[in-house]
């Protein structure tokens, strides 16, 4: 068996946003304007419908969150305490393969 190994170059974006306000002040308006990915094509992938999954994914926001993390949760390792989130987010620009890292909003 000969298998062959490709990569692919990814650019990777990382967006922080800091505020005075409180957390949930800044969190929930950003929340609402980006909504989160709608997993509904990754079923006609596993019927194995591609160009179904491609159509639903062209119809989607052009920006959407596809993830997130309490980085807040990580930043006590540092001995830092804040509340922080990180957002993996698709850009409809970059494509679904390729994902933007925002490390999302800090409120001390």
């Amino acid at each position: 068996m000969n298998d062959q190994i490709t990569s692919a170059s990814v650019t990777v974006e990382y967006v922080t946003l800091r505020s005075s306000k409180p957390f949930e002040t800044m969190r929930e308006p950003l929340e609402a304007v980006v909504p989160p990915l709608d997993h509904a094509f990754e079923k006609f992938l596993l019927d194995g419908k591609v160009d179904e999954a491609r159509d639903l994914l062209e119809r989607l926001a052009p920006l959407s969150i596809v993830g997130t993390r309490d980085h807040g949760g990580v930043l006590v390792t540092a001995e830092l305490t804040r509340k922080a989130i990180q957002y993996d987010t698709r850009d409809e620009n970059i494509g679904f393969r390729r994902r933007k890292r925002s490390r999302g909003f800090r409120s001390a």
